[in-house]
């Protein structure tokens, strides 16, 4: 999970955050944490956007770690699913305004 930070006083204070799902390949659920730590943490950016302000996306943890329940990656093969209450979908799908 990331979030980004404004370093900008006219921000109307609510955050943005970016859920990243990846693929790690690991001997077990310890190691896969710690691998995909030191990803997100490699991840971490700071950039000016189009109104000149500062913005930096920020590493804040690992939620979960899911096995595969395949053997091998082939079209089709299912990564990760979740299900979802009736007041989710209906953020997800409004998105950001």
């Amino acid at each position: 999970m990331f979030r980004s930070i404004f370093e900008d006083e006219s921000s109307n204070g609510e955050g943005i955050f970016e859920e990243s799902i990846i693929l790690v390949l690991a001997e077990s659920q310890d190691a896969a944490k710690s691998i995909a730590e030191e990803i997100g943490r490699g991840q971490q950016t700071q950039y000016q956007n189009a109104e000149g302000n500062l913005v930096r996306w920020v590493f804040l943890k690992v939620w979960n770690i899911y096995q595969i329940q395949s053997d091998k990656l082939d079209h089709g093969t299912e990564l990760f699913s979740r299900h979802l209450k009736e007041s989710e979908v209906k953020s997800i799908s409004e998105g950001f305004n």
